[in-house]
């Protein structure tokens, strides 16, 4: 008897990281979403936040895998995180660390995954706060 129910994991630069939980539906011959996680009220998970705002109060920006951040934030491991199920969290916690002041993306160099974390203080060059946005539907007119 075949299993009729998967999970689909999306991940990409554009979008935020979700899964999908489907069902196959053998009468339709069509997949059924039977929930998103994205439609829940994800709440971040603080110690995650707290631990990696510790690490980059030391150091603003680190890009490493996920065992080497692990290893400075959580060096006796008592948190019971694995690489894997730590990578897992970020993924899920990207706009609440964004929200946050913490930025996050996801590289591979020389075969090796890296989670690049950049601490976000605000605007780094003061004029920006003089800078004004155009509207592209009404460009200001300068008679030439």
């Amino acid at each position: 008897m075949m299993e009729n129910t998967a999970t689909l994991y999306c991940t990409g630069r554009d979008i935020p990281y979700r899964e999908l939980a489907l069902e196959f539906d053998g009468e339709d011959h069509v997949w059924k979403q039977l929930s998103d996680d994205c439609e829940q009220k994800e709440q971040p998970n603080e110690r995650i936040l707290f631990l990696l705002s510790e690490l980059l109060r030391r150091q603003p920006e680190i890009s490493a895998p996920a065992k080497a951040l692990l290893e400075k934030i959580d060096p006796a491991g008592t948190e019971g995180l694995t690489p894997n199920s730590f990578s897992h969290r970020i993924r899920k916690s990207v706009d609440a660390l964004r929200r946050n002041g913490i930025t996050v993306s996801f590289r591979k160099s020389n075969g090796d995954r890296l989670i690049c974390l950049k601490r976000v203080d605000g605007v780094d060059d003061p004029a920006a706060g003089n800078i004004v946005t155009i509207d592209p539907e009404n460009p200001p007119y300068f008679g030439v």
